[in-house]
């Protein structure tokens, strides 16, 4: 299974998602990479999304949500302002 994108979590050490504006089709799988020192997550809240990467750890997430906008956030860093925008087409 071949990511269509890749989420890279905590690049630079920084409470960041790089890209932090993802747009992908319904059915597409993702790759979330944390390439950071510590522990983050990918969580779409309410939908069934909720990855947990430890530092180095990469997993694929199937994104089979309607069409739409969510956002995305690491519940550890979110106060942090670590979040982004998953646009889902059709």
């Amino acid at each position: 299974m071949t990511a269509a994108a890749t989420v890279k979590q905590g690049p630079g050490g920084q409470y960041v998602f790089s890209p932090s504006k993802l747009t992908v089709t319904k059915g597409q799988t993702i790759a979330v990479k944390n390439v950071g020192s510590i522990p983050h997550t990918f969580t779409i809240q309410g939908k069934g999304i909720d990855v947990v990467n430890q530092a180095g750890q990469s997993q694929k997430v199937k994104i089979d949500l309607a069409p739409g906008t969510y956002t995305f956030i690491c519940t550890f860093h979110v106060k942090l302002g670590m979040q982004g925008t998953l646009i889902v087409k059709g």
